[in-house]
C-alpha cells in the first residue's frame, strides 16, 4: 500500500514537472526549476483619504484633500519593479459655497487685503487690523495680504501670530471704509537699446496699481509711486569693423625703357587691408591691393 501511495506522488510531481502542466502560481514552476517572467507593479486609482477643514464657514471656501493610491493593480512579483512616483497627493477642494447672513462675519476671515500700519506699538508693514467708520467686525483676523485668506490646518491662519487675532464683540456697520493698498510690481517692460552693438543701455519699467485692495468709501489711497524704472546692459556684442586700406606703397621699380635719352619706367605699387583690419564679421577692402604706374626716366646722352 505504502508503495502505491508513493509511486502515485513521484508521478504527480513528475506531471507537475511537465511545462503544459506547470505554473508561475503553483510551487512546481520552484521546484521543477522554471524562472517565472516578472511582473512590474502598477498603481491603483486614486482614492480620497482624508478632509481638512474649510477655511470659511459661509461665502465660499477652501480645504485640502489628500489622496492615496496602492501599488495592486498589480502588485509586483518574482522581482519586478515597484511602482514609480508617489502614493499620496494633496488636492484643493472649494467648500461651504452658501451666501453667508447680512452683516455677520460668522467667524470666516476677513477676505479684504490688510492695510500696513501699527498694532500694539510695533510696526506691521504686511499686515494691520481692517476696520469701518465706527465700531470693528468681530473675529476679524490679522491676515498678511499675501495669504488672501487660505487657512491652514490646526484651524490657524498661515503667516499670523497668536498675538495678532483679535476678537471684538462689537457689531459690524454695513459701511466700511477700506483704505487702498498697493498691488505687486507687474511684469517688466524693457525699452529700446541705445545702441545695435557694442555696449548699449536701456530702461526697464515696473508699474503696480492701488488696487490691492482698492479705496472705498473715503478710504485712502496708496502712497508712493505707482512706477519704477532700472537700467540695464544689452547689446554688448562687439561692434563689426570695416577693413581700410593702408597707402600704397612702392614695390618694385623697373629699368628705363631707354639706354640712353628721355624713357619710361614702370614701377608697381602695393597696399594692404589693414588701416584698420576688418573685425567681428565687418566687411574686407573693396578694390585691388596691386596697381603699376609709369614714370618719366632720363638715361646718359645719346651720342651724335
Amino acid at each position: 500500500m505504502k508503495t502505491v501511495i508513493l509511486i502515485a506522488v513521484v508521478a504527480a510531481v513528475l506531471l507537475a514537472c511537465i511545462p503544459r502542466f506547470a505554473s508561475c502560481t503553483t510551487y512546481s514552476a520552484y521546484t521543477c526549476g522554471y524562472t517565472c517572467p516578472r511582473r512590474n507593479g502598477g498603481w491603483s486609482s486614486w482614492r480620497a483619504s482624508s478632509y481638512g477643514s474649510c477655511s470659511r464657514t459661509c461665502g465660499g471656501g477652501t480645504r485640502y484633500v489628500t489622496d492615496v493610491r496602492y501599488c495592486n493593480n498589480p502588485t509586483p512579483l518574482y522581482g519586478g519593479s515597484s511602482c514609480y512616483g508617489s502614493s499620496t497627493r494633496r488636492r484643493i477642494l472649494s467648500c461651504n459655497t452658501r451666501t453667508c447672513p447680512p452683516r455677520e462675519f460668522n467667524q470666516m476671515i476677513f477676505l479684504l487685503d490688510m492695510v500696513p500700519g501699527l498694532r500694539g506699538g510695533r510696526p506691521q508693514p504686511e499686515a494691520a487690523l481692517a476696520h469701518a467708520q465706527s465700531g470693528i467686525a468681530r473675529w476679524l483676523t490679522l491676515v498678511p495680504a499675501a495669504t488672501r485668506a487660505l487657512r491652514m490646518a490646526g484651524g490657524r491662519v498661515a503667516g499670523t501670530e497668536p498675538e495678532h487675532d483679535s476678537r471684538i464683540v462689537t457689531p459690524m456697520p454695513a459701511h466700511v471704509t477700506v483704505n487702498g493698498a498697493w498691488s505687486p510690481w507687474g511684469p517688466a517692460v524693457k525699452g529700446c537699446c541705445s545702441a545695435t552693438c557694442g555696449n548699449g543701455t536701456r530702461n526697464i519699467t515696473f508699474t503696480r496699481t492701488c488696487t490691492n485692495p482698492a479705496p472705498s468709501n473715503r478710504g485712502r489711497t496708496c502712497t508712493g509711486l505707482s512706477s519704477k524704472v532700472q537700467t540695464e546692459a544689452c547689446n554688448l556684442d562687439p561692434c563689426p569693423v570695416d577693413g581700410g586700406w593702408s597707402a600704397f606703397a612702392v614695390k618694385m621699380t623697373f629699368p628705363c625703357s631707354v639706354t640712353c635719352g628721355n624713357g619710361t619706367k614702370i614701377v608697381k605699387k602695393t597696399r594692404e587691408c589693414n588701416n584698420p583690419v576688418p573685425q567681428n564679421g565687418g566687411a574686407h577692402c573693396k578694390g585691388k591691393s596691386k596697381k603699376q604706374v609709369t614714370r618719366p626716366c632720363k638715361s646718359k646722352p645719346c651720342p651724335c
